[in-house]
């Protein structure tokens, strides 16, 4: 179909481009003409934003705002005209789907722990404690290194745990220590906790619930022990009390309002005060004094964009101010967004300020974790490192926020040209360290076993610095029950747990190396004009074949890194293949590769899969560290899907999910046929999700090849993992 601005054609590509398809700005009318010969008309003083929804699901949103001028808002009313011409012609009923243990789907045995030393323990790759080495600091070329150890590069990949998973018992976080490091994981983000930190007894939501930070001072520490690093935020959605805030029972609206109230300023740095300035008593350092905190974000999520229409009162102050501004500055409304940007400048420099001088801070400092516009770039600047977050197939919610039912989308991020992780790779600044604290390919999305090669390989591929899950968990009752997890829940979800195996081998150990070539975009200081881009697209596709970032225009850019100049064109990486029209990739290097393809055969270099008869994911990782062919140990992981039992779909599409259904969990059947190259056979042993072994499985060697069969349920409760040594 085509879209119409006052007359003028909104460009809407085939498959998702960009987010932002015309920013928030006045307009007298919209027009929507569709192929089926459906007409809609908007008319009116209208104010128009067009978005791009299918980064998260299956539609184009076009937005009609109406916001007061000055005031709070009683009634609000938009007049317009709204004229429909042709007939909509309804979609076919849709038949619900359960699944259930079938011919396709069966049970999977989960119990939820590694045996030490089984293939599947990675914890020897930790080096323990956390901050032996002093507090982490960026290398010239942007990594991380060490205050006391400055030649010693450090990648970090994690999780987040949320809510009450911040606050478990000894004995859960000695367990839960355990677990991580056995899964490889050297980093954990603490999230959603501050309204447990907050003492429910007091009168301000400022001073610290004693038994909670107990809990989370344990925590820290035995994670420390284990050579786990940590990061939180000073801010996520503390509420505040009776008495701090007019609108003290809506969530979040701290981010709204720190930069038109002092008193919310104030609270903010009084809880980060008396947080970052506590002793912990398992460790004998204050929080601010450990080198274990690799990096603190300031406010969760802030960007103004998205918060300052967060209430009716809200949206009123920012109005207010605007008019304010307008008449200081000779502005127009189609400055709001300078306006937006100048104000969130002054509430980080203010931040910053305080986090250094008088916190005395001696950890990486960053904020503004969301959204990949090309403004973000002026205002990250400013931090020690740059944070981002992004999600493949994330929920929306139909019927209210968080609430069954929700819509996925089913499509695959490969032939989304890598969606996730591609959006993220401009918003680097070459000098300064990348990390992104919140990623996922959300469950119950068919193709996410594509999300293990896909970040591992591009994360690597752009010398990021670290990565963390969204999330392990959200309760500390799942850190002990085998309960599902839903979207995002990591815990005691076998794809994400067996995936991350392959991102540890790509990313974290360093098997694929980075790109050579490194290209900038340089970012006006004033990023705002009818010639300036919203967002990186087009630049953002060079990130599949270099190390892509942008600095502001003017700076100097690090050794290396060259001006981006459009019309670039690179060739593509040999050691990657993206067909997104056939939906496949492969990564080779030398000590690991993997593939992922729908039913067929694919190769990458040494490792061939033949006669897939399901999408699936195959991962050959070297365990000794020797060259695959050379390799006396090597780990194959093999993912097809994974889901639990009475799943309810309100569509065969699956794109609408009623029920999460119940345990046990349930594999879905494939097989196919596995080749390395080798110069002698193979022992290949199934593995159970414990790292034990089920049973051998015959292969043959032939001129330089090994092969055997792969069926994920030849054994009963299932193989994601085989073993193969010589």
């Amino acid at each position: 179909g085509i879209l119409e601005v006052d007359g003028k054609v909104i460009p809407v590509p085939e498959t998702f481009d960009k987010q932002v398809l015309r920013d928030i700005a006045p307009a007298k009318s919209v027009t929507l003409k569709l192929n089926s010969g459906v007409r809609a008309e908007f008319s009116g003083d209208l104010l128009v934003f067009v978005q791009d929804s299918r980064r998260w699901g299956e539609t184009i949103s076009v937005r009609i705002y109406f916001t007061p001028d000055k005031g709070s808002v009683k009634e609000a009313k938009a007049a317009f005209d709204l004229t429909v011409t042709g007939t909509f012609v309804p979609r076919k009923q849709d038949r619900t789907l359960v699944i259930r243990e079938d011919e396709q789907w069966k049970p999977f045995r989960f119990e939820r722990k590694i045996i030490a030393g089984s293939p599947l323990d990675f914890s020897a790759h930790l080096d323990a404690p956390a901050g032996k080495y002093g507090f982490v600091r960026s290398a010239p070329d942007g990594s991380f290194t060490f205050e006391n150890a400055p030649g010693k590069r450090l990648r970090l990949y994690g999780v987040n745990l949320c809510m009450t998973a911040n606050y478990p018992d000894r004995k859960t976080a000695d367990e839960l220590a355990e677990y991580l490091a056995r899964m490889g994981y050297n980093a954990v983000r603490f999230h959603h906790h501050d309204n447990g930190l907050a003492d429910p007894k007091a009168a301000d939501s400022v001073t610290l619930n004693p038994e909670t930070l107990d809990r989370l001072d344990y925590l820290f520490a035995k994670l420390k022990e284990r050579g786990i690093y940590l990061t939180t935020d000073l801010y996520t959605s503390r509420a505040f009390k009776a008495g701090e805030c007019d609108e003290h029972q809506r969530s979040q609206i701290m981010k709204a309002l720190l930069p038109i109230d002092r008193n919310a300023m104030e609270n903010w740095k009084t809880f980060a005060r008396n947080w970052m300035t506590h002793k912990n008593p398992y460790t004998g350092l204050t929080w601010s004094e450990d080198p274990a905190l690799v990096c603190l974000n300031l406010v969760n999520e802030e960007t103004l964009s998205g918060y300052w229409q967060h209430t009716q009162r809200t949206t009123a102050l920012y109005r207010a101010r605007f008019e304010e501004w307008k008449q200081a500055n000779g502005g127009a409304e189609r400055d709001f967004p300078r306006f937006l940007h100048e104000l969130q400048a002054g509430v980080l420099d203010e931040q910053i300020a305080f986090a250094k001088q008088e916190l005395k801070l001696k950890t990486l400092i960053t904020s503004l974790n969301y959204q990949d516009r090309v403004n973000l770039t002026v205002l990250r600047d400013r931090f020690d490192l740059v944070d981002n977050h992004q999600y493949f197939a994330h929920p929306t919610f139909p019927e209210g926020n968080w609430r069954l039912p929700h819509r996925y989308d089913q499509t695959s991020a490969i032939k989304r040209n890598a969606i996730l992780p591609r959006l993220m790779m401009p918003t680097r600044i070459f000098g300064k360290p990348f990390v992104l604290t919140e990623f996922n390919y959300c469950n119950p999305n068919v193709f996410r076993a594509e999300g293990g090669p896909l970040l591992g390989a591009y994360a690597a591929l752009q010398n990021w610095d670290g990565l963390w899950r969204f999330a392990w968990t959200h309760s500390a009752d799942t850190l002990n029950k085998l309960e599902i997890g839903g979207c995002f829940d990591a815990v005691n979800d076998p794809m994400q747990q067996f995936s991350d195996r392959i991102i540890h081998a790509l990313f974290t150990r360093g098997d694929m190396l980075p790109a050579k070539e490194k290209i900038s975009m340089a970012v006006p200081v004033n990023p705002f004009g009818e010639n300036i881009p919203q967002d990186f697209a087009g630049f953002d596709e060079l990130g599949l074949m270099a190390q892509i970032g942008s600095h502001v225009e003017g700076k100097a850019l690090p050794a290396g890194v060259k001006l981006y100049q459009p019309g670039l064109q690179l060739p593509a990486d040999p050691r990657i293949r993206l067909d997104r029209n056939a939906g496949t990739f492969s990564v080779a290097t030398p000590f690991s590769e993997a593939v992922t393809l729908p039913p067929g055969s694919l190769a990458a270099d040494r490792l061939r899969v033949r006669n897939a008869d399901t999408f699936l994911t195959v991962g050959a990782i070297s365990l000794d560290r020797k060259p695959l062919p050379l390799s006396r140990s090597i780990l194959v992981i093999h993912l097809t899907n994974f889901t639990t039992t009475g799943i309810h779909f309100g569509n065969e599409r699956k794109t609408l999910l009623l029920s999460w259904g119940t345990m046990p969990l349930l594999i879905e059947r494939g097989s196919a046929e596995i080749e390395l190259a080798a110069d002698t056979p193979y022992r290949v042993a199934a593995l159970a999700a414990d790292g034990s072994e089920l049973g051998e499985v015959k292969g043959e060697f032939q001129a330089g090849q090994f092969r055997f069969r792969a069926d994920n349920c030849a054994f009963p409760g299932g193989v994601a993992a085989y073993h193969l040594t010589r």
